[in-house]
C-alpha cells in the first residue's frame, strides 16, 4: 500500500493549478450516491453555497481531518492532551508564527518519533493577489520544512492550497479557489471532502473516482457563438444545443466559415504556445484554417463593416471574444476566464486518411495550399492508440469495424485496413470507407473523446446512402456519450434522419438543433429550430419539393 506522502504527491501531479471542482452532471454520470440523509445533504449545500455562491463555511465541507482520508487515530489537533502538548512543543522550537497564522492540526507519521507528515494551517493574511498568496505559501512551506513536514494544507480567505514542501528542492502547490468549489450554473461540491473523505456527503463506485470525475467535471459545452461583421454575416447569434448542431444553407452562405471560425477560437483557447501570446496564436490559427491572402484577417471582415467579432460562450466561465478590423488590429477579451472544452477536433470535407503520409513534415517546412484543419486532422490520426479506450466510446468501435469489414492500422506513416490476414492500404479503399475508418482511428486513439467537441464539415461527402444513415446514427451515439457535435450538411438523408430522431424523441438525452443560413442582400441571417420543419428556409427540403413538382409535371405532360 502506498504511503500517505506518495498518495498526496500523486495528487499534486494530477490536479492542475487552477483548482478542482465537481459538477452535478459528472456526479450523475459516475453513479454517485448519498451517504448521509438527503435533508442533511441539502442543508449542508445550502449553507455552503449561500451569499451569491461564495463558500461561507469551508469547515463544513473541507476542514475535516477525515476529509483528507487521513486515519482518525493519526490526526492531532491543538487540543489539551498529550498529542496537543507534543504538537505545541514542536512549534515552540521554530520561529514565532505571524499573528494571522494559526496551526489547526497535524497528521502524525506512522512512526510517532519522526514527527508529523502533514500540517493544516490557516493564514488570514493570505492576499487576493499573486504576491500575497505566494508570500503566505512560502511562509507555510518554510514552517513545514522547519518541522520536517512535507505536506501542508493552507486555508486562506479565498482559496485553499495543498502544498508539497520537500526538504530539498522547490515547493509545489495546488490552488483550490473557494468560488470554484461551489455553484456557478449549478451546485459544485467541495471536491476535497467529497472525493477522498471518510465522511463524504456523496460517494462513488471505486472505479469512478478522481481521474474520471475530474475529467467529466471539467467538461463544458459551448452555449453560443455571436458574430458581427464576420465573413458573410452582419450579425448572427447562434445558441447551440449540448448534443448535435446541424448547419444548413446554400453554397456560399458561410457555414464552413462559421465552423472554422468556431474551431480556431476554441482550439486557440484550449491550447498553449509558449512562444506566442494567446491572442496572436488564435489570430494565426484563424488565418491558418481560412487561408485569407497573405494571412490578412481584415479580408474576413464583411464588406460593409469596419471590423469583425467572434464571441463564444461556454457553460462555465466568461465568454471569449476575438475582434479584428480593417487596419489589421486584433484583440482578445476574457481569455483567462475561459472554461470551454479542452479537446476539439475538426474533420474537413475531404478524407485525410491518405493525406497524412508526409504531409505533416511538408506542411511545417513548405508553403502548401491545404488549410490547417487538414494538417491538424492528420496529426490527430497519427496519435498513438490508447492503452484502454474509455468504455463510453469503446462500444462504438466494433460497429465501425463491422461497417469497414476490419480494423484500422498505422504502419510507418501509412494507414491500412486489416481484413483477416490481409492488409489493404487506405489508398485502395473507397473514399467513403476512408472517412469511416478515420473516425474509428480517432476514437481508438482518444482524439474523439467524451466531453470534447467534434466539428465535421459535410460528413456525407462520398458516402453511399447506407453509410450516410450509419454516420447519422454514429453522430447520435457520440453525442449520447458527451461529445458536442457541429456539422454542416447538404444531404437530405442525414439531416432528415437527425430531424426524425429529434421529432420522435428517439434519443431524448441528445438535444439536436438545426440552423438555417439564409443569404440576403445585406448579409446572411440565421434561423434556428429543433426539427427541420421549424426552419422557414430550407434549401434541401425546398429542392426535394421542386423535384416532386417536376416529376408531377412530367407525369401530367405525358398523360396529356
Amino acid at each position: 500500500m502506498p504511503s500517505l506522502v506518495t498518495i498526496h504527491r500523486d495528487w499534486l501531479k494530477q490536479i492542475p493549478k487552477e483548482g478542482i471542482f465537481v459538477t452535478p452532471a459528472a456526479l450523475v454520470a459516475a453513479d454517485a450516491y448519498p451517504t448521509e440523509p438527503v435533508d442533511e445533504v441539502s442543508a449542508v449545500l445550502s449553507r455552503a453555497t449561500g451569499d451569491g455562491g461564495v463558500l461561507i463555511q469551508p469547515t463544513m465541507l473541507l476542514l475535516d481531518p477525515a476529509a483528507m482520508a487521513w486515519p482518525k487515530d493519526r490526526w492531532t489537533t491543538l487540543l489539551p492532551g498529550e498529542d496537543g502538548d507534543a504538537l505545541r512543543a514542536a512549534f515552540a522550537e521554530v520561529d514565532p508564527l505571524p499573528a494571522a497564522t494559526a496551526v489547526l492540526g497535524a497528521l502524525r507519521a506512522p512512526d510517532p518519533a519522526t514527527g508529523w507528515i502533514a500540517l493544516a494551517i490557516e493564514d488570514n493574511d493570505m492576499g487576493t493577489d499573486a504576491a500575497g498568496a505566494l508570500q503566505s505559501t512560502s511562509r507555510a512551506a518554510s514552517l513545514g520544512r522547519a518541522l520536517r513536514t512535507p505536506l501542508i494544507v493552507l486555508f486562506g480567505r479565498r482559496e485553499i492550497r495543498l502544498i508539497h514542501a520537500p526538504l530539498k528542492g522547490p515547493s509545489a502547490w495546488v490552488s483550490f479557489p473557494l468560488a470554484q468549489l461551489v455553484a456557478e450554473d449549478g451546485l459544485l461540491l467541495g471536491a476535497l471532502h467529497m472525493l477522498i473523505g471518510e465522511r463524504r456527503l456523496l460517494s462513488l463506485p471505486d472505479d469512478k473516482r478522481l481521474p474520471a470525475l475530474l475529467a467529466a467535471s471539467r467538461a463544458t459545452k459551448i452555449k453560443s457563438l455571436d458574430l458581427k461583421g464576420f465573413s458573410t454575416f452582419l450579425y448572427g447569434e447562434l445558441g447551440f444545443a449540448p448534443g448535435i448542431n446541424v448547419f444548413l444553407g446554400p453554397n456560399g452562405s458561410g457555414k464552413t466559415h462559421v465552423l472554422k471560425g468556431l474551431y480556431a477560437l476554441l482550439r486557440g483557447l484550449s491550447e498553449k504556445d509558449d512562444n506566442v501570446g494567446r491572442r496572436d496564436y488564435i489570430a494565426r490559427k484563424l488565418a491558418g484554417v481560412l487561408k485569407p491572402e497573405g494571412d490578412d484577417l481584415s479580408r474576413l471582415v464583411h464588406w460593409s463593416m469596419a471590423s469583425a467579432m467572434l464571441r463564444a460562450r461556454a457553460e462555465r466561465g466568461e465568454p471569449a471574444e476575438l475582434s479584428f478590423d480593417l487596419p489589421g488590429n486584433v484583440s482578445l477579451v476574457a481569455e483567462d476566464a475561459w472554461s470551454g472544452p479542452e479537446q476539439i477536433l475538426y474533420l474537413p470535407t475531404r478524407e485525410v486518411l491518405t493525406l497524412n503520409e508526409g504531409l505533416a513534415v511538408a506542411y511545417q517546412t513548405r508553403q502548401i495550399a491545404f488549410d490547417e484543419t487538414i494538417y491538424d486532422a492528420c496529426l490527430a490520426l497519427e496519435a498513438p492508440l490508447l492503452r484502454t479506450v474509455p468504455e463510453a466510446l469503446e462500444n462504438l468501435l466494433p460497429r465501425l469495424e463491422h461497417i469497414l469489414g476490419g480494423s484500422v492500422e498505422l504502419r510507418g506513416n501509412r494507414f491500412y485496413l486489416r481484413r483477416g490476414d490481409r492488409l489493404v492500404e487506405a489508398q485502395l479503399l473507397a473514399e467513403g470507407i476512408r472517412k469511416v475508418a478515420s473516425v474509428a482511428r480517432l476514437i481508438a486513439n482518444g482524439s474523439i473523446a467524451s466531453y470534447g467537441a467534434l466539428i465535421w464539415d459535410e460528413p456525407e461527402g462520398n458516402l453511399n446512402p447506407v453509410l450516410v444513415v450509419a454516420v447519422a446514427d454514429l453522430l447520435v451515439d457520440l453525442a449520447a456519450q458527451g461529445v458536442q457535435i457541429f456539422v454542416a450538411s447538404h444531404d437530405y438523408l442525414l439531416v432528415r434522419r437527425l430531424s426524425l430522431i429529434a421529432e420522435y424523441k428517439k434519443h431524448p438525452e441528445v438535444p439536436i438543433r438545426f440552423f438555417g443560413f439564409c443569404p440576403t442582400p445585406a448579409g446572411v441571417t440565421v434561423e434556428m429550430g429543433e426539427i427541420l420543419a421549424d426552419l422557414a428556409h430550407n434549401p434541401i427540403l425546398d429542392e426535394f419539393t421542386r423535384q416532386a413538382d417536376f416529376e408531377q409535371a412530367l407525369f401530367y405532360e405525358i398523360s396529356a
